[in-house]
């Protein structure tokens, strides 16, 4: 059951446990279930026992001895009812890159009956060395294969039993990794004992495909007056973090007494889960969307559905914002039009209307006679907007005009140029050329809200965003920009400015909105770090002192309109401690659409991404 009866983080309401060995596992499903336990996690093979070589099995008529027996192995005869409930486990001593006697053929046996038993997935033993080739090979040899399906998650203890940090343990994980390719069957079971390092020091795994985490046996503190389990604080912030990040639950409760003590360490973990603050409404919304990639919108090449509207106009932070940003204009004494008795105001972008009302709002608060008009393209949003005027009474006051921003031509000029033309990374929606177009009715010392906006960029580990990219199997899904609300995700250097833009954009007769940024970023952490592509927000100046952001240090709070955008690499790169990245951004265009190009020079060198826009475009 849920653990908790929480329905509302994802994966990590499953909760798992290890069970010591049997050969017949139902009955300790049954068990376990009974505690409130969602799965298994059991060996595959006693592990008393050692598979013997295929040398050693062959007999002298030419026969080989069956590698297992059913007193030796995990078995069921109704695997197909019970599979989503086993996790198998592969013996902790097989080690295939032992210099003296490398041998990962019973990795592959055991790997093979995991697969026989339709195990949802398989968790392999800690490599022995940081460097494990051969261990990497038999990963790749199994989930190559084509008739392989289980998922196979590699453990790692989150502090060496060598050292005090986990330095050396990721290490393994990301040698591994990189030599399966970054497979997407490929993932990490983290395994906690009595120490654990602080949140902060473990930030680099969550951007990782972290499966579960192993609360080992010691993990837990147990109270001989009460017998019931505690956890230290460093604990309980990584179980807090699991929760929040859909990462399952694995408790290792070894000994003797191991029935008796899961259903209180089952209470204990449910009520720090039901303790966690409810997600908010917008946190609910946007569960289905996390790390789920999104193709830029085009609203110049497409018209918007009536429900992405509606979606948008739910967004109270934004429009709170608009209308302070107009009141402020309208407000102002040094503008233009501060003395004239009728502001002139367009809305260009209208959709169906949210930025009309917010203006009329803003001029009702500042008692200031303003003319509207309200232009949009979208023939189906212009129903909307006379709709909208006679529900609400706007009127003589708005005036609706069904037109290309770029190609209609008034015979007034306005004083003030209202837009929310923005996306994720500011100008990947055309503002730049839309308001360029549009500036011709301001009049010479109008003002345009937004008046800039700027593009940011960050190196992340994102390793779940980057298998979704994967999973496409194409070089085009490579050289797309996403949006994606990234969940899964570190940084690894702290966002730097790609390109701004300012509006009315009067500084020569020619408008050129191309662009080129090479960015220098530093991996200032203690460790090292897998990049598989870049994170990129926006800010926005509306006017003077109001703004709108989704860079992560300035987020306009509770806002939801976008998402971050993410530009993949088709090869993630290792990043050591103090390397520095140096990465291109180019914004390119032509007459008939726009297109970003990107590459690496530094600390690899990969390919320019998108040459030419062959790959992803904006139309114009």
């Amino acid at each position: 059951m849920p653990l908790g009866g929480r329905r509302d983080f994802g994966d990590s309401r499953y909760i798992g446990v290890v069970i010591p060995f049997t050969t017949s596992i139902e009955d300790y499903i049954e068990l376990v279930m009974d505690q409130g336990f969602d799965f298994v996690v059991s060996w595959l093979v006693d592990p008393d026992h050692r598979i013997p070589s295929i040398h050693e099995r062959r007999r002298s008529d030419g026969s080989i001895e069956p590698p297992m027996k059913p007193e030796t192995v995990m078995h069921t005869m109704v695997s197909g009812h019970i599979s989503n409930q086993i996790v198998g486990r592969i013996s902790d001593w097989i080690d295939p890159d032992d210099p003296l006697n490398p041998d990962s053929s019973i990795m592959s046996l055991e790997l093979s009956w995991a697969g026989h038993l339709t195990c949802q997935a398989c968790i392999l033993p800690c490599p022995k060395h940081v460097y494990s080739p051969n261990y990497a090979q038999c990963i790749m040899s199994y989930v190559s294969s084509p008739t392989s399906s289980v998922a196979l998650w590699m453990t790692i203890p989150v502090l060496s039993k060598d050292i005090d940090d986990d330095d050396d343990t990721w290490e393994m994980w990301n040698s591994v990794r990189f030599q399966c390719n970054h497979h997407s069957r490929l993932g990490v079971v983290l395994e906690v004992g009595s120490h654990v390092p602080d949140i902060m020091s473990l930030e680099r795994w969550w951007g990782e495909p972290v499966k579960a985490i192993i609360f080992k046996n010691d993990a837990f503190v147990w109270k001989t007056d009460t017998t019931t389990p505690s956890m230290s604080v460093n604990h309980i912030q990584l179980l807090k973090k699991a929760f929040l990040l859909g990462i399952q639950i694995i408790v290792d409760l070894q000994g003797d007494n191991m029935l008796s003590m899961l259903g209180k360490c089952h209470r204990y973990l449910s009520d720090i889960f039901i303790e966690q603050p409810p997600l908010s409404e917008d946190d609910v919304l946007e569960m289905p969307y996390r790390d789920y990639l999104q193709a830029p919108l085009q609203p110049l090449q497409d018209n918007l559905e009536s429900q992405t509207y509606e979606t948008f106009e739910r967004d109270s932070p934004k429009y709170i914002a608009y209308e302070q940003a107009i009141y402020c204009a309208l407000e102002d004494p040094e503008t233009s039009f501060s003395s004239v008795e009728t502001v002139v105001v367009m809305v260009v972008g209208a959709g169906r209307g949210p930025l009309v009302a917010k203006t009329l709002s803003a001029a009702q608060r500042a008692n200031r006679s303003v003319q509207v008009f309200a232009v949009e393209k979208n023939q189906n949003a212009v129903v909307h907007l006379y709709a909208r005027s006679k529900a609400e009474g706007w009127g003589n006051s708005v005036h609706i005009v069904h037109a290309d921003m770029r190609s209609w031509n008034p015979t007034f000029q306005a004083d003030v140029l209202v837009s929310e033309l923005l996306g994720s990374f500011g100008d990947n929606e055309l503002s730049p050329e839309c308001l360029d177009g549009a500036q011709k009715f301001l009049k010479p010392n109008g003002i345009s809200i937004p008046s800039s906006y700027s593009s940011y960029l960050s190196p992340i580990t994102a390793s779940k965003a980057w298998t979704e990219v994967q999973h496409r199997d194409s070089l085009e899904h490579f050289e797309t920009p996403f949006v994606v609300r990234l969940h899964r995700v570190s940084e690894i250097a702290p966002p730097k400015k790609a390109f701004t833009f300012h509006h009315p954009n009067m500084d020569g007769s020619i408008i050129d909105n191309t662009r080129y940024r090479s960015l220098e970023f530093v991996n200032a952490r203690s460790h090292g770090m897998t990049c598989h592509g870049f994170a990129g927000y926006f800010d926005a100046v509306l006017y003077k002192d109001v703004m709108l952001s989704i860079h992560p240090d300035t987020h306009t709070p509770d806002m939801h309109s976008w998402f971050p955008i993410f530009f993949p690499v088709t090869t993630p790169f290792y990043v050591p401690a103090g390397q520095h990245i140096t990465a291109s951004m180019w914004r390119k265009a032509n007459s008939t659409r726009v297109w970003y190009e990107w590459s690496i020079s530094r600390p690899t060198t990969l390919p320019i991404h998108n040459p030419n826009g062959r790959s992803y475009h904006v139309g114009l």
